[in-house]
């Protein structure tokens, strides 16, 4: 029928209607092709954006559930609305993404902080650097050893020169009387003339008076029995003397056999040597060998000199806590100022 009806058309009416048919074919092509255009950039755009997010190492749960507060979000109704929805949604998914890439970067640096650092499966610490670490342990811990022992060492020795000094005031004032009254070289008390064991008995009274002692004018009134008792300190006990009276015109010690009672000046003018211990030895059967050097006084028995008159060297045993003299022998003498 369609054959029949095309027949009685007239033929320019059959080239309009093929003219607005291949118009019609040709704008429906045009639109398709601008559609697929469209899309392509659509999906073009979508995946450069998809290219410049980091690649995520670790990605958070999200939490789909939309909190309650937040309005549900409608439907947008026309193609406008529905891209701009899409951009916005896109926008807000790439910033959460983006945020979360951020907090785990930074999570991972402080935990790779917290671990040794590793060069091609090697140790970071070399063994060069290793031994130079334990060379400087070694130096250290010789170090502290050394001055601790340098510490100790001086302490023992202060300690040491501490009591030296004592044993040397004790000795020092010990033998006083014998280089007050100028004792001579013995060897062994025994053989030691009874004149200097009073002497210097009344020397040690002069030096270390008792509170108890009756004085007579500038003297002390001091019984025999006293005497005996310095002698016994200074040369031992058991001793065989008699007591009478010693000394000379410069100095007199007086014994009054009735009442058995010495005299003895409590502040003698006249001279007399002040010892100074230099050196003290001990010996194998535990005697002490003391250097005694003998100072001149300036004015009185009191004062000393540093010039040495003489040395001498004493021999002291020990009796019960305390040391006696045995023996006295010459050491050297000054012959230019010996008095």
């Amino acid at each position: 029928m369609s054959e029949n009806i095309n027949e009685n058309k007239n033929p320019e009416d059959i080239s309009l209607e093929e003219n607005a048919a291949a118009d019609t074919e040709k704008k429906g092509v045009s639109e398709e092709s601008s559609a697929e255009e469209n899309a392509q950039k659509n999906n073009s755009g979508q995946e450069n954006k998809g290219g410049r997010k980091k690649k995520k190492k670790k990605s958070k749960p999200v939490d789909e559930k939309a909190p309650e507060d937040v309005p549900e979000k409608s439907e947008p109704e026309s193609d406008g609305d529905k891209k701009r929805f899409r951009f916005d949604w896109e926008l807000e998914e790439n910033l959460k993404e983006a945020l979360d890439e951020d907090a785990m970067d930074l999570t991972e640096a402080a935990e790779d902080e917290s671990e040794p650092i590793e060069i091609e499966g090697k140790s970071a610490v070399t063994p060069a650097q290793a031994a130079q670490t334990v060379f400087g342990l070694f130096l250290i811990i010789f170090s502290i050893i050394g001055v601790v022992a340098t510490g100790l060492k001086l302490y023992q020795l202060h300690e040491a020169q501490k009591d030296n000094s004592e044993q040397v005031a004790y000795f020092e004032q010990f033998l006083l009387p014998l280089a007050a009254c100028d004792a001579p070289t013995f060897d062994g008390a025994p053989s030691l003339n009874e004149d200097v064991m009073i002497s210097a008995a009344c020397w040690d009274i002069i030096f270390n008076p008792s509170a108890f002692y009756e004085r007579s004018g500038e003297s002390y009134k001091v019984s025999y029995v006293d005497v005996d008792r310095r002698i016994a300190k200074l040369f031992g006990p058991g001793l065989n003397y008699s007591h009478k009276t010693v000394g000379d015109t410069e100095l007199r010690f007086t014994y009054n056999e009735d009442e058995g009672m010495y005299l003895i000046p409590a502040f003698p003018r006249s001279n007399a040597y002040y010892p100074e211990v230099t050196e003290i030895t001990e010996k194998d059967n535990g005697a002490l060998e003391l250097t005694v050097c003998y100072h001149i006084p300036i004015t009185n028995w009191i004062d000393s000199v540093d010039s040495v008159e003489k040395t001498m060297i004493y021999t002291l045993m020990p009796n019960d806590r305390d040391y006696i003299v045995t023996a006295i022998s010459i050491g050297a003498i000054d012959e230019s100022d010996a008095v």
